[in-house]
C-alpha cells in the first residue's frame, strides 16, 4: 500500500523542558519563513546563493549556510 501524501506544515517540537526555551522564539522563526514565502524576489536571490554555495563548497557546506542565514537573519532584525 502507498502512503497518502500530505499536504501541511510541520510544526518545531516543543521544548519546554529546556531552559530558556519560549514559544516565542518558535513563533518568531515561523514569522520569518512567512515573510520570506511573501517575498518571491527574496526567495529566488536565496535560491541562487544557495545554489552557488553548494556548488563551490565540498566540505563543511552545512555550517556555511547556516553562518549566511544567520546573517541575513540579523540584517533583518537591524532593519527592523
Amino acid at each position: 500500500m502507498k502512503p497518502r501524501e500530505t499536504f501541511h506544515y510541520r510544526l518545531p517540537n516543543s521544548s519546554v523542558s529546556r531552559p530558556g526555551w519560549t514559544l516565542a522564539q518558535e513563533w518568531n522563526l515561523w514569522v520569518v519563513i512567512e515573510e520570506l514565502a511573501d517575498d518571491p524576489e527574496k526567495m529566488v536571490r536565496m535560491s541562487e546563493e544557495y545554489l552557488a554555495l553548494k556548488k563551490d563548497t565540498l566540505i563543511g557546506f552545512g555550517g556555511k549556510w547556516a553562518k549566511q542565514t544567520d546573517q541575513w537573519l540579523s540584517l533583518r532584525n537591524a532593519a527592523k
